[in-house]
């Protein structure tokens, strides 16, 4: 790609390589023309130097929906690159499971240990575009961000918002009626891409840049010298990972966050029933307890076999009974035995 500046507009255009060389090509031959002393004026359609004005793309950003496989949410930053790769600025997105009516729903209520187990059921979430920080904003007269989710058929679009940090509180609700494998495998290794594209006119000329030449256009672009180049890396937060592992660092810190919090509640158990007198401390409600706990998610229990938790808590009662046939000393150490050590 190739990109074209008009210097005295500011407006951009990116061209491609063939369509570049055309243009060569009749700026040669116009200027031969000149040499010449023959006509080399053109009509503007076909004048090489002109070009209708368009938006442009400033840059783009991937957001990966692996979160969306465990029933995450992501509200986070996503890095915007122009078309030679450079980082020009961040999108701040939310991507979150929501209810009919857009309400978010809680981790509780979404998420899943085990991908495979939303084929087959109603997946509903929305996705709302906040707001764009650049590094250079050159566009006055405004930006919007363009994107299509991979269940629709065209692109969405959120407003053309004008603003040094433009806020675009943009909303929309996607529903899959029936998650299928291929939804699994697009949220496990597919993104969005979001493009973020500037509003361009031919209403802000300058008048002082009207009568100027090129050169002394060009020295007006060029940035002045700095001692310090400008930091282009982000420390802190996802960023930290590398690229296109973003996600699967921010699935794993939630992972983590529920299983410290697991931790804990196992640890305040076991406190619990060492605390009680000895003559309520009963093995068989103490596991039953923890075997709640430990096959939960988050506040809700989740199936687990019936005729399998029995047969656990009828082969401890076993276990119980015979070291009760013991001698009195044998039994009254295991009474003693912090119930941790068991876990």
């Amino acid at each position: 790609m190739v990109l074209v500046k008009n210097l005295v507009t500011d407006n951009m255009w990116l061209w491609e390589r063939g369509k570049f060389m055309n243009r060569k090509f009749l700026i040669q031959e116009m200027y031969q023309k000149y040499l010449d002393g023959e006509d080399h004026s053109l009509p503007q359609e076909e004048d090489p130097f002109w070009e209708p004005v368009t938006d442009i793309i400033v840059g783009t950003g991937n957001l990966f929906m692996t979160h969306l496989a465990y029933g995450l949410d992501f509200d986070d930053k996503i890095s915007i690159t122009d078309y030679k790769g450079q980082e020009v600025g961040f999108l701040y997105i939310h991507l979150t499971p929501c209810a009919a009516n857009g309400k978010i729903l809680t981790e509780e209520e979404t998420f899943v240990d085990d991908p495979s187990n939303m084929v087959g059921k109603q997946l509903r979430f929305k996705v709302v575009v906040k707001r764009v920080e650049l590094n250079l904003n050159r566009y006055p007269n405004g930006l919007r961000v363009k994107y299509k989710m991979f269940t629709e058929p065209t692109f969405t679009e959120t407003e053309n918002v004008i603003g040094t940090i433009p806020e675009f509180r943009h909303t929309k609700i996607f529903l899959i009626d029936e998650v299928l494998k291929s939804h699994l495998d697009y949220f496990e290794h597919g993104f969005v891409v979001f493009m973020v594209i500037g509003v361009q006119t031919d209403n802000n000329v300058s008048p002082a840049k009207a009568n100027m030449t090129t050169k002394e256009l060009r020295q007006l672009q060029k940035p002045p010298v700095t001692g310090q180049r400008r930091r282009m890396s982000v420390v802190g937060g996802l960023n930290e990972a590398p690229p296109g592992k973003q996600n699967d660092l921010f699935i794993l810190r939630k992972k983590m966050k529920r299983l410290e919090q697991k931790e804990r509640r196992l640890k305040e158990l076991c406190e619990e029933w060492s605390a009680r007198p000895e003559q309520d401390q009963q093995f068989e409600a103490f596991f039953r307890e923890v075997y709640t706990f430990a096959y939960s998610k988050g506040t809700k229990v989740a199936g687990s076999n019936p005729n399998r938790r029995k047969s656990q808590l009828r082969r401890l009662s076993t276990i119980a009974d015979e070291d009760s046939d013991g001698d009195d000393d044998s039994m009254s150490s295991h009474k003693k035995t912090n119930f941790c050590n068991i876990l």
